[in-house]
């Protein structure tokens, strides 16, 4: 709308990964995601933005993550579904499935669909103030990998109450989760 609007700032944080505490448990790395995160059962959360249609065949971005994330663990995902490589000649096989196939094809890895919300008004990478405004109708998930009979775990509840799941409540279906009591007990 202005000349002030045309030539605004952006400040970008100017921090070298070098300086952030080792007790931070943050990490980066540069490479192709598939082949960079492989360690299965790794990761406690795993958090999507603008990505899972970056890949020539989401299945396998679906299958990875599962991989790496801990029994329990979350996977959060935000973003469009524009699949970059569907005008583009490549020689690897192109899969680009609508929300609704993925849906079923991220329940079919195994994951739980924990929350979700579609058509998401989200914006990339623009200025707000700009007269070109760009809005994608994004997916919104959080599902998580189901704990499994190996996982024990136990959750401090209010009041100094513990509550203890046992190996018994974890069994269930294929070894996933299956809570049917709990036992409280006094610290």
């Amino acid at each position: 709308m202005t000349c002030e609007h045309q030539l605004l700032a952006a400040k970008v944080p100017d921090v070298l990964p070098s300086t952030v505490q080792s007790s931070a448990n943050f990490s980066m790395a540069a490479g192709d995601f598939l082949k960079v995160y492989t360690e299965p059962d790794e990761w406690d959360c795993v958090a999507t933005c603008f990505f899972i249609d970056c890949a020539p065949n989401v299945i396998e971005f679906v299958e990875s993550i599962y991989n790496i994330l801990r029994p329990g663990g979350f996977w959060i995902n935000l973003g469009p579904l524009l699949y970059h490589y569907s005008d583009i000649q490549c020689s690897e096989d192109t899969i680009e499935p609508p929300y609704d196939i993925l849906r079923d094809i991220i329940t079919d890895v195994g994951f739980v669909i924990v929350k979700e919300k579609t058509a998401v008004k989200t914006k990339y990478a623009q200025n707000p103030n700009s007269m070109l405004q760009h809005e994608y109708n994004s997916v919104f998930f959080v599902c998580q990998k189901p704990a499994t009979i190996d996982t024990i775990f136990t959750i401090l509840v209010n009041d100094n109450t513990q509550a203890h799941t046992c190996v018994q409540c974890l069994e269930g279906e294929n070894g996933k989760a299956k809570k049917h009591h709990t036992q409280r007990r006094r610290r």
